[in-house]
């Protein structure tokens, strides 16, 4: 089980890198298309 925990922690930080990343975009493209929040 040696292999798969270095495994998680070699992809982890890429997954919560690209995770945070698209979070960020997705609020830019929402903040940008529109200032007035309707719906979270």
């Amino acid at each position: 089980m040696k292999a798969a925990i270095n495994a998680a922690s070699v992809i982890f930080p890429f997954l919560l890198m690209y995770i945070s990343r698209g979070v960020h975009g997705w609020v830019e493209m929402h903040s940008h298309s529109r200032h007035t929040p309707s719906r979270l």
